[in-house]
């Protein structure tokens, strides 16, 4: 995890599974409870393994957004989970930037009125 001015980065590397996908939850959660930030950008590039599970966090962490009137963007989404968002119906739900430059632009741009 790292800081970008007032967005959070997120890295996600190898198999983002049940075992896994509650520890990424929580220590984003936390994160955004002791730090005030415009979101959170969630770079996915090194994700080799996506479950449903990481879906159903992925969902989690955006209500979480929208309830803090913060911004969440995902950057580097593999074609696998991009194609099981789509499929779900779920990849419109999400802004996706194709870089993490990008998508810390977008989130330091956004307002609470965007949620």
């Amino acid at each position: 995890m790292a800081r970008r001015g007032r967005v959070i980065v997120v890295f996600a590397a190898g198999e983002l599974d049940y075992q896994v996908a509650d520890v990424l939850h929580r220590r984003v959660s936390d994160a955004w409870a002791r730090t005030p930030t415009n979101g959170l950008v969630l770079d996915l590039s090194g994700l080799s393994f996506c479950d449903s599970r990481c879906v159903g966090v992925l969902v989690g962490l955006l209500q979480q957004s929208r309830r803090q009137g913060c911004g969440l963007v995902l950057c580097g989404l593999p074609a696998r989970l991009e194609r099981r968002l789509t499929i779900l119906g779920l990849r419109a739900v999400f802004q996706v930037e194709p870089s993490v430059e990008r998508a810390v632009e977008a989130v330091s741009g956004f307002s609470p009125q965007d949620a």
